[in-house]
């Protein structure tokens, strides 16, 4: 089984993010809102007072073969937009031929996802949206309430699995998105009980400090214990390997 550390937004703690994964020889893709770490685009959306990761260390952390690709620069989906984040990138030291993008907010529809790719195919390495659609169906609803009230390894199981890639569309790859209130141990058992496959799950974080205070950040001890697992059962990539490997 393949598994991607896939992080948003380029808060101060994604380099935090990054000396966890180089602790444990794995490597990560980090989705990265230019504007915010210029500081030129300012948003509570990230938490109030939290400050950006620095272009030094983003810099440091794609010398370290961590996949640092875009965001956007306002932190929307938008085929201008998305010239300017990587132009910025560029700008920052972080020179590629093509750019991997992940949808802010994860809200997205068909059309909007091929304008954006039909724009930018040149530039544009991979895109990296949020679920599945099919996590909305009506009983996968209910297994997420069961889930985020109960805390129910079968409901988890139900929710996520369609989230598993087999087919790995590069301009539309889905992603587990990993809440605070996600047990490492029911991720990890979700893993394990996939790790035998030829799938794919891409874990999508935001933050990870030692004490989370909202739903978006994850504890750091949890989040070590996942490195501490994956390490030694699954092939961990970046988005940009990932797609490398599609013929």
């Amino acid at each position: 089984m393949n598994v991607v550390f896939s992080f948003d937004d380029g808060r101060d703690d994604a380099y935090e993010a990054y000396l966890i994964l180089k602790k444990y020889r794995l490597v990560g893709s980090f989705h990265i809102t230019t504007g915010f770490v210029d500081g030129s685009f300012n948003t509570d959306a990230f938490g109030v007072e939290r400050k950006p990761v620095g272009i030094e260390q983003l810099v440091e952390m794609s010398y370290n073969g961590m996949d640092v690709s875009s965001h956007g620069d306002r932190h929307i989906t938008n085929p201008d937009d998305f010239i300017v984040s990587i132009n910025k990138l560029s700008k920052f030291g972080i020179k590629k031929e093509k750019y991997g993008f992940s949808v802010p907010n994860s809200n997205y529809s068909k059309e909007e996802i091929e304008l954006f790719t039909n724009s930018n195919k040149n530039v544009l390495s991979y895109i990296r949206v949020g679920r599945s659609i099919k996590c909305y169906t009506f009983i996968n609803k209910i297994h997420y309430v069961l889930y985020h009230l109960f805390h129910f390894q079968s409901s988890f199981n139900r929710f996520n699995k369609s989230n598993l890639l087999i087919d790995v569309n590069r301009y539309c790859i889905n992603s587990l998105v990993v809440l605070s209130d996600t047990k490492a141990k029911h991720l990890i058992n979700f893993i394990k009980k996939n790790k035998n496959t030829n799938a794919t799950l891409v874990l999508m974080f935001h933050s990870i400090i030692q004490n989370p205070t909202n739903k978006w950040e994850y504890s750091r001890d949890d989040f070590e214990k996942i490195c501490q697992f994956v390490l030694s059962n699954c092939k961990i990539l970046t988005l940009e390997k990932l797609v490398g490997q599609i013929i």
